[in-house]
């Protein structure tokens, strides 16, 4: 076997180990992410379970918006970006425009945190979100 021979498989095998550890990777935090996403969420759901209504109605609406938004910005850092998928027609891209504020929703409202996207403006929407299609 000659040196180029040689050479040229072992770049090979490299680059297939590189295809074999990134999958392994990827799956393994998409297991992880997904396991805490589930734990966070059960914890929060139980702690809020456990609170005399009493307590529920004392807090202001703000206070329950940064817990949950503190919660989300955990969750969406450890499971990643979030994908809309579906089958052709089925509104993916109708759902991205009325978020991005493109098109306004007729027979309801959509909530940003617990307010009224209509409050906000193109450029405070496109900060806050991505779109990124095929």
């Amino acid at each position: 076997m000659s040196t180029l021979n040689g050479l040229l498989i072992g770049i090979m095998i490299v680059f297939v180990l590189d295809y074999i550890l990134r999958n392994a990777r990827s799956r393994m935090m998409q297991r992880a992410a997904l396991e805490i996403d589930v734990k966070v969420g059960q914890a929060l759901y139980d702690k809020i379970m456990a609170l005399p209504m009493s307590e529920l109605g004392s807090r202001p609406s703000a206070y329950w918006q940064a817990l949950f938004r503190d919660a989300e910005t955990v969750r969406n850092t450890l499971s990643g970006p979030t994908a809309i998928v579906g089958p052709n027609g089925c509104g993916k891209s109708t759902l991205v425009k009325i978020m991005q504020g493109l098109y306004q929703a007729t027979e309801s409202r959509v909530l940003l945190d617990g307010a009224n996207i209509k409050q906000f403006t193109r450029a405070e929407m496109a900060g806050w979100m991505g779109y990124v299609p095929q």
